[in-house]
């Protein structure tokens, strides 16, 4: 029970993050902008997806 709450959070997390790196009115997120973050953040967000799915999947 506790892994599909894990991946649950991760999921839901990513989801977030995803939402707020997208452009609002034609403009950038001001962290998508930093020279090593904007490599980072998408992997990140990416990484947080995929284990969050893994763990629901797992669970279950």
């Amino acid at each position: 029970m506790m892994l599909a709450f894990v991946g649950l959070i991760l999921t839901a997390v990513s989801a977030v993050g995803f939402w707020q790196m997208l452009p609002k009115n034609g403009n950038v997120h001001r962290l998508a902008t930093v020279p090593v973050l904007d490599s980072l953040i998408p992997l990140g967000i990416i990484s947080g997806f995929a284990l969050g799915l893994g763990a629901l999947v797992a669970a279950f």
